[in-house]
């Protein structure tokens, strides 16, 4: 999983190597800060390419890639039955319209991903 994080709110577009056009839209993860989590290698490297991030208004905080393929495999053997979101907000979504879950509270991945557990529902993002 990449990370992004950025001190206010972002959304611009990054054109992948096919000619694709990916959305990018940072998301409140705390009071005073912003993410954005992608698992495609291709948008991580577009990010990183962006003005915003030479400029230092965006932040790189991913893993190393070994650690990242390790991580991934790891998921893939331990949540075969995970349900996967494309963000924090369709997981939150979900959460609130599925149980009844007030997810003001929820700010970060790591709240949706523990609210879900008390659930007993796995999430991946």
């Amino acid at each position: 999983m990449y990370r992004f994080v950025a001190n206010s709110m972002l959304i611009f577009v990054v054109t992948l190597p096919s000619g694709l056009i990916k959305s990018v839209e940072f998301e409140r993860c705390s009071n005073n800060a912003y993410s954005y989590l992608t698992d495609n290698k291709q948008v991580a490297d577009c990010i990183r390419k962006h003005p915003l991030t030479k400029a230092g208004r965006i932040i790189d905080e991913s893993q190393p890639e070994e650690v990242q393929v390790q991580k991934h495999e790891e998921e893939h053997v331990t949540n075969e039955n995970a349900l996967r979101f494309e963000n924090i907000t369709k997981a939150k979504n979900y959460l609130q319209k599925t149980y009844k879950v007030d997810v003001r509270k929820l700010k970060s991945p790591e709240s949706v991903k523990e609210k879900a557990k008390e659930l007993g529902v796995d999430i991946v993002f």
